[in-house]
């Protein structure tokens, strides 16, 4: 099924798409009363895919900034394969996504927020995921949630569901991306341990906005977010920022020749392997929630990092195979209690994650 879109700053609200659909981006007909660097948009509110959507457009001097949005949103799979046109940044805001496929020559925008999911994105321009306590609305959630349980239910199983949205595994595959910017400030949130509380404000005049859903902390950690980015020997990367979040897994591998910085974070499983940094590397203030923590070097030449505050003792293990820390600066980091305690460290040929 072919859906044609021929008009900028299009709404699409509740919609059901049962079969897989393509998105075709026409402007030619509307572009010539536009002001190219005006911004514009195509948003689907509160849709739901069972299949796989495409985006295409292959049009020329187009706006600078076109907006493909998705809020609310339950999607089987979404693939920007057919897309040719740089100009196409694509939002995905409270949105559940089986399966992203970004794969593309003509090096995009995404901005993911609050969704989960799994998503492969290779070659974008810059990519930005964000997990941010001001903007969760039960509005979007709990019909995502309903909808994911419909999908549970359908594939055969009729008495298994999800309790909560944050029972979903979310990972992040990123390939050969120029800037990377992962964050949140859950962590930074006045988030109860085990609770969860509704915020309401009756004063906004968007009706989803009216009701803010503030996670518990426990809630924020079931989402166990992995979070890998590769990079290859002709990648183009210029900066990656890993900031303030809570991940169950982060692996780096590559060579990335921009700025790598892990800052301020809880990651419970840190996995460095064929990870080869050309430019600055630096991990500031990190440790573990889990007491199950890996933190695992294997052929990695850490040689110019800067490792400072990382909490060494709280990880279970602590591995480096075949890795080089001449010139590293290692400052305010704590390995035990009483200096080295080589029971805690060992070598381990492989890394598996």
């Amino acid at each position: 099924m072919e859906l044609l879109i021929n008009k900028l700053n299009t709404s699409i609200v509740q919609k059901d798409y049962p079969n897989a659909i393509r998105l075709k981006l026409d402007f030619s007909k509307t572009l010539k009363q536009k002001d190219p660097n005006g911004n514009y948009f195509i948003k689907f509110e509160r849709c739901y895919f069972d299949s796989t959507v495409s985006i295409e457009c292959k049009e020329e001097n187009l706006p600078n900034n076109i907006f493909i949005t998705f809020v609310g949103c339950v999607i089987d799979h979404l693939s920007t394969g057919f897309m040719e046109a740089s100009q196409l940044k694509i939002n995905l805001f409270s949105s559940y996504v089986k399966h992203f496929e970004g794969n593309t020559t003509v090096f995009p925008s995404i901005r993911i927020n609050n969704c989960i999911g799994h998503f492969t994105i290779n070659n974008f321009n810059k990519v930005n995921i964000a997990y941010t306590a001001e903007n969760i609305f039960p509005r979007y959630w709990d019909i995502v949630q309903k909808e994911v349980n419909k999908i549970i239910q359908s594939q055969g199983d009729k008495e298994k569901k999800i309790e909560s949205i944050f029972d979903i595994g979310t990972r992040y595959n990123i390939v050969d991306t120029s800037d990377v910017n992962f964050y949140s400030n859950l962590l930074n949130s006045d988030l109860d341990k085990f609770k969860h509380k509704l915020i309401r404000k009756p004063e906004e005049k968007v009706f989803p906005f009216r009701v803010k859903y503030l996670p518990s902390l426990s809630q924020y950690y079931d989402l166990k977010i992995g979070l890998s980015i590769t990079y290859s020997p002709d990648s183009k990367d210029s900066k990656t920022v890993i900031k303030s979040s809570f991940l169950n897994s982060l692996a780096l591998s590559g060579y990335p020749k921009g700025e790598v910085s892990v800052s301020e974070n809880e990651i419970d499983n840190v996995y460095l392997k064929g990870f080869l940094p050309q430019g600055t590397f630096k991990v500031f203030n990190l440790q573990p929630h889990s007491l199950e923590g890996k933190f695992e070097v294997h052929n990695t030449n850490l040689s110019n990092a800067w490792i400072d505050n990382v909490r060494f003792d709280k990880y279970k293990t602590v591995s480096f195979y075949r890795s080089l820390f001449a010139d590293a600066r290692i400052t305010s980091s704590i390995f035990s209690n009483t200096g080295v305690n080589f029971d805690h460290f060992t070598s381990l040929e492989n890394i598996h994650y």
